[in-house]
């Protein structure tokens, strides 16, 4: 996703640049969009004046696809946060579901942003819509027979032979593939498990670092402090034990390492006169 910079609240032109540099359309055509002339536009852009209607600037924002909010800089995310769930077309169920917590909104955000995720719907989509599928069969025969012919093209005409081939492997990769079994979307599925399952590993291990990289900062706090941190009633061994079950779960920290750093507090947290 495109990182976009700060603006100034209420200044939408630098925003309208980026996105027209993003999206490599000009001005001129933006203008011509939303209904206003070049001119009128390119003078508004250039800071000449700072006339735009609220019907050229809500033009705009549908166009660019982007929230008018977003033009205005009143905020850096472009697309709108809140939404109708007809505009989502969600069912009823389904958003009660996410409002409800029974889903984890997370792990629903993290799939619906993978692309495997938008592979995978379409194949069950296809599967399911015999419609669908008997359309694309035929338009799959259709461009096979456009191929075949774009080949015997090619054989009687040697001077059209090049483009005639490449005219056939054109209409080849236009086909769409036909989901008439389970397989390729358990395939998908799969993929996708293993994809979020890799990314997680990655989470853990950062986490773990950054973890381990905690511990160490505590047994430098504890050599400085010392006793002084320890409340009366409570022994160096519960001081230490406490200390420790933090770092439960850290792969780097087995057995032997814990009661390493066990012998190595106990020590740290007796005051001068025990």
């Amino acid at each position: 996703m495109h990182t976009y910079l700060p603006g100034t609240p209420g200044n939408p032109r630098d925003r309208i640049r980026d996105l027209l540099r993003e999206r490599n359309m000009t001005q001129a055509a933006l203008a011509e969009a939303i209904g206003i002339s070049e001119s009128a536009f390119n003078r508004f852009m250039s800071g000449q004046t700072n006339k735009l209607s609220c019907e050229s600037l809500v033009g705009i924002a549908n166009i660019l696809h982007v929230s008018t909010d977003f033009l205005l800089c009143l905020t850096d995310i472009p697309y709108r946060t809140n939404y109708d769930i007809e505009a989502l077309g969600l069912s009823a169920g389904a958003a009660e579901k996410l409002c409800s917590g029974e889903l984890n909104a997370e792990t629903v955000s993290q799939l619906l942003e993978h692309p495997l995720f938008a592979k995978l719907i379409n194949q069950i989509t296809q599967f399911k819509d015999a419609t669908i599928a008997a359309s694309l069969a035929g338009m799959n025969a259709m461009l096979s027979k456009l191929g075949q012919l774009m080949h015997q093209v090619g054989k009687k005409s040697p001077a059209l032979q090049k483009a005639a081939i490449q005219a056939a492997q054109d209409m080849e990769s236009l086909k769409h593939p036909l989901y008439t079994d389970t397989s390729a979307m358990e395939a998908t599925f799969l993929e996708l498990v293993a994809d979020l399952k890799k990314g997680a590993r990655s989470y853990m291990m950062q986490f773990q670092k950054l973890t381990s990289t905690a511990v160490v900062k505590l047994v430098q706090q504890v050599q400085n402090h010392g006793g002084r941190i320890r409340p009366k009633g409570i022994t160096p061994e519960q001081m230490a034990d406490a200390i420790l079950d933090t770092a439960e779960g850290i792969a780097s920290i087995d057995s032997a390492y814990r009661e390493a750093l066990r012998a190595a507090f106990l020590p740290l947290f007796k005051r001068p006169e025990e």
